[in-house]
């Protein structure tokens, strides 16, 4: 184990990443053994959350696991094994639980748990104990996610949900005080989460934030554009200023972030999920500008689930319904008879009800997992029935 380096989170290169320099750094001044209250300090001062999960890729000899990377999850905080942690240090072997999505995958049958147990050499792992040993296991365990509009309705859920399923995410939106008080909401359960502010309606700002992930993350493994914006306005009253600013949001940004992150997708493929609309697959009074910005992120997802399927990544639209969040009651508040308007959002679903952030964001999860690998170029209406009548 003489030299071996631990690799944080996204990163599939040694070397690569803030965190792998923060550890180098920070291991080059131990020289003791360390105890398990060492450890944690460590972790703490390389910024790192203690009790998540953290990967390093070359910890597996066997080719028969083909691993990308695999996932230590630390169960014990009694004795820890140091060689496996951190690289010329010593400590008392103890137990680690390998898990990750190119483990086993649905075949545990077969792989059950991987449980090995610690020693001197590299590679002296023993396959065994069943699921239940290993512990649940997250459909995003091991992936680098981002997320944008993180502090909407469907963004909150979002964020939660794929922080719960074991992702390492990323958020982005306007509201800073909101995204600010997530991510106290989530790391304080222990999550791995981080909210960044960032306005997406121009080129600047989409590479900014840009540039935030590629400091965060060495490879992304899901992108999720869940940003938008709603304009209801006839179209003879539209303004060239107005209609300019839903492309720029709804359309022009998720070409640009697609263009910029994708490349930390190249090396080990990933899924893109886009939130388009109802209003992308059928007409709607009064909503040209979104109806056309919302149908061309459908169109703009197969386009792209083409050119990217070479390197392994797949494209999906997501076309909710009516959804009972915060957005399209805002957009009813200044309206006449917005009750008759809000019971109309009811009645055009066949099942006679809006949707809920968390049936949205259950599919998103589906496209995001490896459950999915066989989906890519759809456009996926979800919407209670409304673009069937």
């Amino acid at each position: 184990m003489a030299g071996q380096r631990v690799r944080w989170p996204g990163s599939p290169h040694t070397g690569r990443g803030r965190r792998q320099r923060q550890l180098d750094e920070l291991v080059a001044g131990w020289t003791r053994t360390l105890d398990a209250d060492d450890l944690l300090d460590l972790l703490h001062e390389a910024g790192v959350p203690a009790g998540l999960t953290y990967t390093a890729a070359d910890m597996v000899d066997d080719p028969r696991f083909r691993a990308r990377q695999a996932i230590v999850r630390l169960d014990r905080l009694g004795s820890f094994p140091m060689q496996t942690v951190a690289p010329g240090l010593s400590g008392t072997p103890g137990e680690v639980r390998w898990l990750g999505p190119e483990l086993g995958k649905h075949n545990e049958e077969i792989y059950g748990g991987l449980i090995g147990v610690a020693g001197e050499q590299r590679g002296q792992w023993a396959a065994r104990g069943t699921s239940e040993e290993r512990g649940p296991m997250g459909k995003l365990d091991g992936k680098n996610v981002v997320i944008t509009g993180a502090t909407g309705g469907q963004g909150q859920a979002a964020c939660r949900l794929f922080c719960e399923e074991g992702g390492r995410v990323l958020g982005t939106d306007l509201d800073e005080q909101a995204g600010t008080q997530l991510a106290e909401e989530l790391r304080g359960k222990g999550y791995d989460f981080a909210f960044v502010a960032a306005d997406l309606s121009g080129s600047a700002g989409c590479e900014r934030f840009a540039g935030e992930v590629g400091a965060r993350f060495d490879q992304v493994d899901v992108l999720y554009n869940n940003h938008g914006i709603i304009l209801g306005k006839p179209l003879l009253e539209t303004t060239e200023q107005e209609w300019d600013l839903v492309q720029d949001v709804d359309l022009k940004s998720v070409f640009l972030l697609t263009k910029q992150i994708a490349p930390l997708m190249l090396d080990h493929g990933g899924s893109i999920i886009n939130v388009s609309s109802v209003g992308g697959l059928v007409a709607f009074e009064n909503m040209a500008a979104y109806g056309a910005a919302k149908g061309g992120l459908a169109m703009f997802s197969k386009a792209a689930a083409v050119d990217l399927a070479p390197y392994g990544i797949r494209v999906n639209a997501i076309c909710p319904g009516v959804v009972d969040t915060p957005m399209p009651r805002n957009f009813i508040s200044g309206l006449a008879e917005k009750d008759a308007i809000w019971q109309g959002f009811e009645d055009g679903h066949l099942v006679g009800r809006l949707g809920r952030s968390e049936e949205i964001v259950s599919l998103a999860l589906y496209l995001a997992s490896d459950d999915s690998t066989f989906m890519t170029g759809a456009a996926i209406p979800i919407d209670g029935g409304w673009s069937v009548r």
